[in-house]
C-alpha cells in the first residue's frame, strides 16, 4: 500500500506488540475478551494502514492466561506456557476476524509485501518455544 497522496513516512513499515491486557480492556490480566476494545483497535490499524504503513502485529495473551502465573500455582511450567501459547492465538483469532470484518488486507503469515498488516498468530506457539514469551520473540 503507497503513502497517501504527498504525505511522506519516516517509517513505512512498524512491528507492534499488542498485550494480551489491552483486548481486556478496563478488566486487566485475566479479564478476558473485550470485543468493543477490539472493535475500536481495529479502527486504529485500519487508520494507520490508511496512510501507507504496512503493520507487523504480534499479538499476546495475558488477558486469558500467563503461563508464569500459571507455574507459580503449581502447575509444569511447559504445559502452563503451552496454554498461554494457545492464549495468543485465541486472541489473534479475534483481531482476524475483526480485521477481515472491517477489510483490511492481511496474511496470517510473515512476508507481507503488497498487504497492510500482517499478524502474526501465536509468535512462539508454531516454533513450540515455552519458556519465552511474546516479548522476546
Amino acid at each position: 500500500m503507497a503513502p497517501a497522496s504527498g504525505a511522506h513516512l519516516a517509517y513505512p513499515r512498524a512491528l507492534l506488540k499488542l498485550s494480551g491486557e489491552a483486548f481486556a480492556g478496563d478488566r486487566g490480566a485475566g479479564g478476558g475478551i473485550d470485543f468493543g476494545v477490539i472493535d475500536h483497535l481495529g479502527d486504529e490499524l485500519k487508520r494507520v494502514a490508511g496512510v501507507g504503513v504496512q503493520l507487523g502485529l504480534v499479538v499476546g495473551g495475558g488477558n486469558i492466561l500467563r503461563g508464569t502465573a500459571a507455574s507459580e500455582q503449581g502447575m509444569d511450567r511447559v504445559s502452563a506456557d503451552y496454554m498461554g501459547m494457545l492464549a495468543t492465538v485465541i486472541n489473534a483469532l479475534a483481531l482476524q476476524d475483526i480485521l477481515e470484518k472491517k477489510v483490511i488486507d492481511h496474511p496470517s503469515c510473515p512476508g507481507f509485501d503488497g498487504w497492510a498488516v500482517t499478524l502474526w498468530k501465536g509468535s512462539k506457539a508454531p516454533v513450540g518455544k515455552p519458556l519465552l514469551q511474546t516479548a522476546t520473540i
